[in-house]
């Protein structure tokens, strides 16, 4: 490849992923020694979107490294998902007309270049599927609270690059944090 030049990517014959849904594309270009040189990233619809919407911050900006889970109210194992684009959408195929399903919003999920450290999710939400597109747009909550705290070992060293997790007892949702290098935290 050549630095400068924009190149296309052509996807084609998608088997897999099974699901319909709106899914993200990110592609880097690495160069010598493991440095990252580019990078970009798109959404890609496959199939019949049943749930799409926004998850916003609170001063409108998308919500980048959410991810919004469709889960059926009488069958809590089937569970559908899409990950938010960056610019805040997302998108969830594979619904059966006619069933309920709680809309939960997740944070956390390991995105390298999220922005919503500092918020929480949003209540879950209760939607029927009919068979024609719901949209159904969240904006997250600016945390209220925080919890510190330090990680350490019996003998009292801090433990750097510890994760630390709590969840919620009222609802679903979650957070986490890791360990500085002493071994400190703060959960939001």
């Amino acid at each position: 490849l050549t630095a400068g030049t924009e190149y296309t990517l052509v996807l084609n014959s998608i088997t897999n992923p099974s699901k319909d849904g709106k899914y993200s594309i990110a592609v880097d270009t690495w160069g010598a020694f493991n440095s990252k040189v580019d990078g970009g990233a798109t959404n890609i619809t496959i199939g019949t979107i049943a749930i799409e919407g926004t998850v916003k911050l609170p001063a409108g900006t998308g919500a980048r490294g959410a991810y919004v889970e469709a889960q059926n109210k009488t069958n809590f194992g089937e569970r559908f998902g899409s990950p938010t684009g960056s610019d805040g959408s997302y998108g969830i195929g594979g619904l059966t007309a006619g069933t309920t399903y709680l809309l939960n919003v997740w944070l956390g999920g390991g995105d390298p270049n999220a922005n919503t450290k500092g918020f929480v999710q949003p209540d879950s939400v209760e939607v029927t599927y009919s068979g024609t597109t719901v949209t159904q747009n969240f904006t997250l909550k600016t945390a209220s609270k925080t919890v510190t705290g330090k990680l350490q070992r019996s003998s009292g060293v801090g433990i750097s690059g510890g994760r630390v997790m709590a969840n919620r007892m009222d609802s679903p949702g979650w957070t986490n944090a890791e360990t500085d290098s002493s071994g400190n935290y703060t959960l939001l």
